[in-house]
């Protein structure tokens, strides 16, 4: 009975426990599920679909980079541009046959992000600092459809950053992560060379942190050594691949690689080790070097000994400086595009308003308003680009995240923590150096790079701390989304990207892809309807090879024209001399058969000063198009990008001839300056605008305030526009001036509009500038030109 009341028990309690048992193994379970679920809805929601051609001078870029790649252009030579020749996997339309190509490398970033984020997540040790991480990376992409650039773009950030924290990738001391990472960076910068650039930077200083660890716990002289080769060996990955995929199309680069490779084995394993055993006068002149060079002959490194590495790394080397200086395709040419427009920025796009509101002082900024009740006053009493305001709060933002950084210096990883400072100054640059809604990168990124600083933090009471801060970043955030939601011509459902609806949509792409690309085609078609023209305008254009300026080149893809392309484009990007004359010199030696002109002032600018070289190329090398109508398109809606239009074909001879009169004067802000124009002649301005020392700093790390012109004709009116320092020195034009359409049509048949009688110059802060600015008024007596205005006056 006893035996029998004790069995009784023991199945009692082995039922109560198999029951708990698969109750918590069922709410396991579930959750697991549900985690999955999610895990997988939310994947698909932020998928980055490519997007449809539309008119427009902030999208036909995105047309423009599909449209080089197919026709085969070099950038560098044939393009210049902040994206290289695999921009359009970043945000190229879907133009031919890159459909594939678009589709799956977008799709293939998207997903690699997923999996990397998960290893992240799942190496945390608590879940605060998982919510957190977890936060930071949903976040953007909840605002994805407003500005698709926080997609692809953030998304190659997060990963780079997210596989730099991983300590399990770093545990062994092999090179295959640091070479084949600085081989994706190569890949990254010809498709954005500033996120390539960044990549390889934040990769060197994460190797020379940690690299400095490493020695610091093991100092002997095979640690340097495999220091020194995963250095170098890391930078000639990322060479070899920027140099490799600069033509995609085109098999030399690959060949001359090859070719370059050979050579560097051949010498460096074979030859190398060699001449140096028997160079005995090295060991009698130089003993330390004779040492080192022995020494490293007897430090073994992978398969062979380190000298005969080192050797072959050396020709290596100097083998890529000659095909990126000396070959075509030129790595060099494009690299200094990209270097001229980036230089030209900080003082061409400051009239924006300073809608970067971002950071720790636009924290604390949005919070006092908020509190204040006075939402309503953000931004639009903030000064413009470049002023004292706008450079505080740069500053404050940026001691806030050293502050999160230097906190993980010594109590995280060291290395992450240093790899994560030009990630901030790139997209700090991007976002206060640019129009329009690239903040929003800014804004929305910032807690990221929080949250991996924060998880890299080893003490929990910080962790917790740093998540407080960072809830306050997310507030920000989220305030500053629906305050553009609001101001801005945004969809007003702020969640859309979650909507079951557009989830099935994505889902669909996914598993019909094809039905997408149709779909993508019949879109563009109806977006270029609008601008597709008259038949037989279409037909008395024929052939001829077409440039349209300054910015709306889907116009080419709604008329199927004969697209020959300025190196620079849109025209208004032509911020330094090098650039204006880059596109001047191309109309120079290859003249288009027609330019598709129209005139459209932006940014406070006229469009002459964008690329004054190029502009006073065209009026003195073309004329209005005889065998076509003027305006081109005669009805065209006023708001239509084929409004005023000027179709211009190549004169039979040039108009202008060398200057008859230069004359040198030195000029100070704010001081009127008589212009005497000679009866049909025109006079242009050699300006030479001079940084101060602080000017010149804040020039190259922030930006500076904008340079006015100001214009005054005989009756004493004003005209004011802005100059750009950085191509002031082509000479601009000054009188006489056109400032309408109908201005702009007499101007290009030869009739001149009214002449200008004087100018100055002025700006919000002088001291950033030189005292005086030397100017050369430059007189010009064109032929074939009518003055219908008023007559020579002194």
């Amino acid at each position: 009975m006893y035996q029998s009341s004790n069995l009784l028990q023991l199945l009692r309690q082995g039922w109560r426990d198999a029951s708990r048992w698969a109750s918590r193994s069922w709410k396991t379970a579930s959750l697991t599920l549900a985690i999955v679920m999610a895990i997988v809805y939310l994947t698909i929601a932020f998928i980055p679909l490519p997007e449809p051609i539309t008119p427009g001078a902030n999208t036909a870029w995105q047309y423009r980079l599909s449209q080089l790649d197919l026709n085969g252009a070099i950038f560098g030579r044939d393009a210049v541009s902040f994206y290289g020749s695999l921009g359009y996997w970043l945000h190229g339309s879907i133009v031919g046959d890159n459909f594939d190509t678009v589709f799956v490398v977008r799709l293939g970033i998207h997903l690699l992000l997923i999996v990397v984020a998960l290893l992240k997540l799942a190496r945390l040790n608590d879940h605060l600092t998982r919510i957190t991480l977890a936060i930071s990376l949903l976040f953007p992409y909840t605002i994805a459809e407003i500005y698709p650039a926080l997609q692809t773009e953030s998304q190659l950030i997060f990963i780079g950053l997210l596989l730099l924290s991983l300590q399990e990738i770093w545990a062994d001391d092999r090179h295959y992560w640091p070479i084949g990472l600085g081989a994706a960076a190569g890949v990254l910068f010809n498709a954005n060379a500033s996120i390539g650039i960044t990549a390889i930077i934040s990769l060197m200083l994460f190797l020379s942190v940690q690299s400095g660890q490493h020695w610091k716990a093991t100092p002997h002289f095979k640690t340097a050594t495999d220091i020194a080769l995963k250095l170098i060996e890391t930078v000639l990955a990322f060479g070899a691949l920027a140099f490799l995929s600069l033509a995609p199309g085109n098999s030399d680069p690959l060949w001359r690689l090859l070719l370059v490779i050979g050579v560097s084995v051949i010498i460096g394993y074979g030859l190398m080790p060699r001449l140096l055993h028997r160079a005995t006068w090295i060991h009698s002149l130089f003993p330390k070097v004779g040492q080192i060079i022995q020494r490293l002959d007897q430090t073994s490194h992978r398969t062979h000994n380190a000298l005969a590495e080192l050797g072959a790394c050396f020709v290596f080397g100097f083998g890529l400086i000659y095909l990126a200086y000396f070959t075509e395709p030129s790595l060099a040419a494009y690299l200094r595009g990209y270097l001229e427009l980036t230089s030209g920025y900080s003082s061409a796009v400051t009239q924006a308003p300073s809608e970067a509101i971002v950071g720790f002082g636009g924290y604390l900024q949005g919070y006092f308003a908020a509190l204040t009740d006075r939402l309503d006053t953000l931004p639009a009493n903030l000064e413009y680009g470049g002023s004292p305001l706008e450079l505080r709060l740069v500053l404050l933002e940026t001691i806030g995240l050293f502050i999160a950084i230097a906190i993980a210096v010594p109590l995280g990883n060291p290395a992450v923590a240093i790899a994560i400072f030009p990630v901030f100054f790139t997209l700090a640059d991007r976002s206060l150096s640019v129009r329009g809604d690239n903040v929003l990168i800014f804004i929305f990124t910032m807690p990221f790079l929080l949250a991996i600083a924060i998880s890299t933090w080893r003490s929990s009471l910080l962790r917790r701390v740093g998540s407080v801060a960072h809830l306050l970043t997310l507030v920000f955030c989220f305030w500053s989304y629906i305050y553009y939601v609001q101001v801005e011509d945004y969809p007003t459902d702020r969640l859309r990207v979650f909507a079951p609806d557009r989830v099935r949509i994505k889902a669909g792409a996914l598993l019909n892809p094809q039905r997408l690309q149709d779909s993508l085609e019949q879109k563009s078609a109806a977006n270029l309807a609008p601008l597709q023209f008259p038949a037989e305008i279409r037909q008395a254009i024929g052939d001829r090879s077409v440039e349209v300026l300054p910015d709306e080149t889907t116009i080419i893809a709604a008329n199927d024209l004969n697209w020959q392309p300025l190196p620079v484009v849109p025209t208004r990007l032509a911020y330094t001399q090098y650039l204006d004359r880059l596109n001047r010199d191309a109309l120079q030696n290859d003249p288009r058969d027609l330019l598709l002109y129209h005139f459209d002032p932006a940014d406070g600018k006229h469009p002459f000063f964008d690329a004054p070289a190029t502009f006073f190329q065209i009026w003195c090398t073309y004329e209005i198009a005889p065998d076509l109508p003027t305006p081109l398109i005669p009805n065209a809606d006023p708001d239509s990008p084929l409004a005023d239009l000027l179709a211009l074909a190549p004169r039979d001879r040039d108009r202008c001839s060398p200057p008859e009169l230069e004359r040198p004067l030195s000029v100070s802000w704010n001081q009127q300056t008589a212009i005497t124009t000679p009866q049909g002649a025109i006079v242009r301005a050699v300006i030479h605008l001079r940084y101060s020392l602080w000017g010149n700093l804040l020039k190259h790390l922030f930006r500076v305030p904008p340079v006015q012109l100001t214009l005054r004709n005989s009756a004493g009116e004003a005209s004011t526009y802005r100059v750009l320092p950085g191509n002031a020195t082509s000479g601009i034009l000054l009188s006489p001036f056109p400032e309408t359409p109908r201005d702009i049509e007499q101007w290009f048949r030869g009739e001149f509009p009214d002449r200008m009688y004087g100018f100055e110059f002025s700006t919000s802060d002088p001291t950033l500038f030189a005292p005086t600015i030397q100017v050369t008024l430059q007189t010009f007596q064109p032929m074939d030109v009518i003055d219908r205005k008023i007559p020579y006056a002194p």
